[in-house]
């Protein structure tokens, strides 16, 4: 995963067998908005084909997540791992992709230790729990699943559409995904625990906070006492077309990854 050449940002599927082309500030595609070239916004793509600065060996802190932590609709440089960086000035790798699910997560997670070290610091800024990355039918890639409420079954991110049961047949058991979300989790943990890491997370998701307060997994960083306080920022020449939302209109902008770097940094306090 970490090797050049075998990891690209796409809108539909990381592991497909094609290649996309690139611009400096985007992918170029017609399926997803949010990834298409903006004059505002740059996404840069490091060498082991990922969205962020190239990984050092030994890095202090080790930032994942998803499509919020790679900084989609703002750009890698306002993406809250980068604030972070910039405010504690400790070096810093940031493993996300758009529409990660934990099991994924998880699985970089472990293979990332095995080629750049334990980080002293693991933050993670936790997608929905009821997107899934499983594989399909024998197909050469995995398809990432979320939950769609409305329709009550799950969407496909990887461009089939709903699902309302696999080709095989077998229905998409929405507990069993959720279990599945949990227990990587709880292996990253343990894992922490064992290595000594400092772990923090929690999700963009509110609902899933409040299963994270539940379940009481080590490493769930609550939300601060005193709120985040928006009216101490204000938007420059750069962030003024993405402050509030991001130029995707779906992501949170820069006001909002300042809010989440926020209640990062207060762990390091």
């Amino acid at each position: 995963m970490f090797y050049s050449g075998t990891m690209r940002f796409c809108s539909d599927g990381d592991f497909r067998t094609y290649k996309s082309e690139y611009e400096v500030s985007g992918l170029i595609t017609d399926m997803v908005r949010s990834h298409k070239p903006h004059p505002d916004v740059e996404y840069r793509i490091n060498t082991s084909g990922i969205i962020g600065q190239d990984f050092i060996h030994g890095a202090k802190i080790l930032t994942m997540g998803c499509s919020v932590t790679v900084g989609i609709g703002v750009g890698d440089e306002f993406a809250w791992p980068n604030i972070v960086r910039q405010k504690t000035g400790m070096t810093l790798n940031s493993v996300a992709f758009p529409g990660a699910s934990m099991s994924q997560i998880a699985s970089a997670f472990f293979e990332y230790i095995l080629k750049y070290g334990s980080p002293e610091y693991l933050f993670i800024l936790v997608p929905e729990i009821t997107r899934q990355w499983i594989y399909i039918d024998g197909q050469p890639y995995r398809q990432r699943l979320v939950w769609d409420e409305d329709a009550g079954c799950f969407w496909s991110q990887d461009g089939d559409g709903f699902l309302e049961k696999n080709k095989n047949g077998q229905n998409l058991l929405l507990k069993a995904c959720i279990q599945s979300s949990l227990s990587s989790i709880i292996q990253i943990s343990n894992a922490c625990k064992a290595m000594g890491i400092k772990l923090a997370f929690f999700s963009w998701d509110d609902s899933d906070n409040e299963v994270f307060e539940f379940t009481k997994i080590d490493g769930y960083l609550k939300e601060p006492e005193e709120a985040f306080n928006k009216a101490k920022y204000e938007p420059n020449e750069k962030t003024k077309s993405f402050w509030t939302i991001g130029i995707d209109g779906r992501h949170i902008g820069a006001l909002g990854q300042i809010g989440y770097s926020e209640r990062f940094l207060n762990f390091l306090r």
